[in-house]
This record gives C-alpha cells, structure tokens and sequence, in this order.
C-alpha cells in the first residue's frame, strides 16, 4: 500500500481510508513526521480523519488490522511501533534496518524525479558531513554536477557564442529583405549552414539539465540536515531566509517594528541581490533578441527574479549564485575561445586594458 494525500484533500474530505499490506501511517511536513507502525506483512485498513475542534484544524492518522480469531488457551505477539522525529535520511534508514519497517523511507517528498532526488539529497549529506559545514557541501555537489555536465555545457555554450558571432550578418540581412519572410528565412538558414551554426544545438543540451536543475532544487528543499545549518558570516541557517535585507539596513537595523511577512516581495538581501547581478552578467554572453520588446523584458529578468527569489532559503540562493558564477566562467570561456566579442569583454577592457579579439567570422 502506498498512498499519500495532500492536508487540503482530507480537509475536504474529511476521511479517507486505505487498505493493503500493513507498513505504516503518519502525518508529515517538510522536516518532521509522526508515525503509527503497524505489525509488518499483515492486512491493514489506514485512516485518515480531519476535524475542526473550536476553529483548530485536528489531523488524524490510525490503522486497524484485520481481526484474528484465537482458540482457547491460545496467544499471539503483535509488535507495533510509534515514530515522532526528523526526517533525517540516516535515521529513517536505521529504523528500516534494524525494525524490518517497509517504504519508511517514502516519508521524505522526493518528488517526481526521485531518482535524481534521492542520491543527490544523500549526496549533499555526506559532503555536508564530510566539510563540516552544509554550504560548503552545496558548493562541492554543485561544481560536482557541473563537472559531469561540463561536455553538454560546452556544446550548448559553443552554439551560442557562433550565434552570437553571426548576430551582426542576421540583423543586416533583415535590414536588407525588410518584409520578405520567406526569402530572410532562407537567407538566414544558409548562413547558419554556412557557418555550421545550429539553432536547436544550443537548447538540446539544456534538457538534460532542467531535469538536474529541479532535483538538485528539491534535494536542497526536503534535506532534514540543511535546517540551522550554518554556513559564514551572516549566514546562520541555511534553511532560512537571508537574514540582511533592504528593510533593515543589511543588518544595521532590528527586525521588530517591520512587519517583514507583509513586505517580503521587497526584503532583498545579499544573496538576492548576487544572484541578480550574475543573472545579468550571464545575459550578457547570450545572443540578444532581435525583438527590441523582447529584448528589453530579457534585461528586466533578473530585477524581477531577484524579488521572486528573495523570499526563498538561503540555501536554496547560495546553489543558484555559485551556479550562475560556474556557468559564467565556462561560457565566457568558450565564448572567447571562439573569438566573439562581449560586453563582458568591454569592461574587462575598460578595466585591465586588454585588446579586443579578432572576430572569428568576417
């Protein structure tokens, strides 16, 4: 029997049973689960009840087993258990050793892509283990995963940085056949042939990663070990928000008398604000759109997923800045490796006095 429900289904419902194999039933958060344990390899019937006692919302879990008729004289052993603690992944699996307890494991959300989720959420428990700090463990799994993905890396940043040498010949082909679609489309395909340019190239070897990106992101979300998990400085639990923001001065200001919860869109701490400004930089080594609106909303993005982001775990912003700092090594890299001209490369110019590379198309 394997079933989970959602709080606002039961509340709904008010009752929902279950019957199969006997293993166990509980209620459960991100962090914690308390658990009923029944008897094992024995015919179970699992209840879930919801009530609302004085305006308080009551969560109830129980399990019955079939009845068992005895003779005269006659006994029987039944051994159940109550858990109430951590999701921790070490425990859960002692307990599932040691008591014989089946699928205790699945009180952890691995999601969806739970088998991407469950070695990576182990994985940063070890390396957390291992370092002796948690966000020390985050930044080895994320350079770890961007090592193995470092050759689908290359072939989409690769793609990319030709797309963006060409971009120069594509805006003067528009300008020369105005409002002829078909015939700038064909124009636009043989140069891409010409210069082996694959549009399509640069976005295959993103899919892969979207897959990794959102296990790693609910690894980083579930993992028991991660909460009051310092990191330095500031950082003090990486389960929680970026405890500097705006609204109390980065820390020169006390929280009490800001109404934080109410004004969180706004609270934009240091993490926050890195990842918008690597978001930035990273934009600039990808080929703008030719669409002045389109182009405008893509410089609008980071602003607007600094605000989005702000709120989340400090944990969870600590993964997204060293990723996006890692990426803008590799593709900056490739980028001039291919001899195509950047913003990043006007600046660092500005700065250190380089030369300019020569273009790799004329």
């Amino acid at each position: 029997m394997k079933m989970k429900w959602k709080y606002k289904k039961l509340a709904k419902k008010t009752n929902l049973t279950e019957q199969g194999q006997s293993g166990w039933v509980g209620l459960t958060d991100r962090y914690w689960l308390s658990a009923a344990i029944a008897p094992q390899d024995k015919q179970m019937t699992g209840s879930f009840d919801f009530e609302n006692l004085d305006g308080q919302d009551v969560y109830e879990a129980s399990y019955t087993l079939a009845p068992t008729v005895l003779s005269a004289n006659a006994s029987m052993k039944s051994t159940g258990y109550i858990y109430a603690g951590a999701k921790s992944h070490e425990l859960l699996a002692q307990y599932t050793e040691e008591k014989g307890i089946a699928r205790l494991d699945l009180a952890v959300d691995y999601g969806v892509l739970g088998l991407l989720t469950k070695p990576m959420s182990w994985g940063l428990t070890k390396l957390g283990q291992m370092t002796g700090n948690f966000g020390v463990g985050i930044l080895l799994m994320t350079l770890i995963l961007k090592l193995i993905l470092f050759p689908l890396n290359n072939k989409a940043y690769a793609s990319m940085a030709k797309m963006r040498g060409i971009a120069p010949k594509v805006a003067k082909m528009k300008e020369r056949y105005g409002d002829d679609r078909m015939k700038l489309q064909q124009e636009t395909m043989a140069l891409y042939k010409k210069e082996g340019v694959s549009p399509v190239a640069g976005c295959l070897p993103m899919i892969p990663q979207m897959f990794i990106f959102f296990a790693l992101y609910k690894s980083l979300f579930i993992t028991f070990e991660m909460r009051h998990a310092p990191f330095f400085g500031w950082l003090k639990d990486l389960s929680a928000r970026d405890p500097l923001s705006i609204l109390n001065g980065f820390g020169l200001f006390p929280w009490e008398g800001i109404p934080i919860e109410a004004l969180s869109f706004f609270a934009l701490g240091p993490l926050a604000l890195l990842y918008g400004i690597t978001m930035a930089m990273m934009q600039t080594l990808n080929t703008p759109p030719a669409d002045k609106m389109q182009a405008r909303i893509m410089q609008l993005m980071p602003l607007f997923f600094m605000f989005i982001l702000a709120p989340f775990a400090a944990g969870l912003l600590l993964y997204w800045v060293w990723n996006n700092i890692l990426t803008i090594f590799q593709q900056y890299y490739i980028t001039r490796k291919h001899k195509v001209d950047t913003p990043l490369d006007a600046f660092f110019r500005k700065i250190f006095g380089k030369s300019k590379p020569k273009a790799a198309n004329k």
